[in-house]
């Protein structure tokens, strides 16, 4: 006996086009290209979506361009500010950030999430932006280099 919430249904990926089957009330990642199908994100295609960490305008161009669906800092800077609890890579090191007050951003902390070292306090977005850096690099100047941001884990 099935229960009705496993049911499989087919679906079309909103990205690539690309046909497979999700439960019926569980996540929506397509296999082909990564991109989790939101209709809100559909609907909305100039926003960040939570899950996607990029705009669906972007993500239909860096696809057609055979590029990962990556953040741009600007993308990056909106998931932080909607779900204030991130993660990255950037030479191989992963680093995470915090954020304390939804509203103003205040505390908001960087840290490198193997050995838990905080490498900065920030007490704004805009004090983020400008100052948050790793090795001296100012994580806006080497955001090219950063790779896999998720959720932190």
């Amino acid at each position: 006996m099935t229960k009705n919430n496993d049911e499989m249904i087919e679906i079309e990926c909103d990205l690539c086009g690309h046909i497979f089957f999700v439960k019926r009330y569980g996540g929506r990642r397509c296999q082909n290209c990564r991109w989790v199908n939101i209709e809100y994100a559909v609907e909305h295609p100039d926003e960040v979506v939570l899950n996607n960490f990029v705009t669906f305008n972007r993500a239909k161009k860096l696809y057609a361009e055979g590029k990962p669906l990556e953040s741009s800092f600007e993308e990056f800077m909106e998931v932080l500010r909607q779900y204030g609890e991130v993660e990255f890579r950037y030479r191989g090191e992963r680093y995470g950030i915090i954020r304390g007050d939804v509203k103003t951003g205040k505390d908001i902390v960087l840290f490198d999430t193997t050995t838990q070292e905080e490498l900065g306090l920030y007490s704004s977005y805009e004090e983020f932006v400008r100052y948050a850096n790793i090795g001296g690099k100012l994580l806006a100047d080497i955001w090219d280099e950063v790779v896999g941001v998720d959720e932190l884990q």
